[in-house]
């Protein structure tokens, strides 16, 4: 193995701002074994160290040996942003508990469904154009409801 897991080891260790000593606790070995391996001084751990290490890390264990997985994980990072795509899911759900709480019914299409059709209320399919276009509708219904009751 060369330096490429000393240095995948100390990069994610690093972003889950776990200490060299914690790490080695977690992994039961010494925080010297953890900074030699990520200084390339000692190579080739066993399997289990590598396992061990990434569910310590919580994350693949290739993300240690590869290059490979760093590279297309970096590029996702790099162009997708993930904080849009979380706030889009959280959107989602957030809209999604509202119509179950109207006591509807909700379905999201599985992979082997209709493609087309994304969301199931009750009998009715949905695309995810249209639910949010509905979503858009009850919620200005809402705010004139609001208004009304502030007059």
């Amino acid at each position: 193995m060369s330096n490429t897991f000393g240095n995948n080891l100390k990069k994610y260790r690093i972003e889950k701002n776990i200490g060299i000593n914690e790490l080695g606790r977690k992994v039961g070995v010494s925080g010297a074994y953890i900074s030699s391996l990520e200084a390339g001084k000692k190579q080739n751990p066993s399997l289990d160290i590598i396992d061990k290490l990434s569910s310590a890390l919580d994350i693949p264990s290739s993300f240690l040996t590869s290059n490979k997985e760093i590279d297309i994980f970096e590029k996702f990072n790099h162009y997708v942003d993930t904080q849009k795509i979380n706030e889009q899911i959280q959107l989602i759900n957030a809209k999604t508990l509202f119509f179950r709480s109207l006591g509807y019914e909700i379905n999201y299409a599985n992979e082997d469904e209709e493609s087309e059709y994304h969301i199931k209320i009750n009998d009715t399919k949905y695309t995810y154009s249209q639910f949010m276009n509905l979503i858009d509708l009850i919620q200005s219904c809402i705010d004139n409801v609001n208004n009304l009751l502030k007059n």
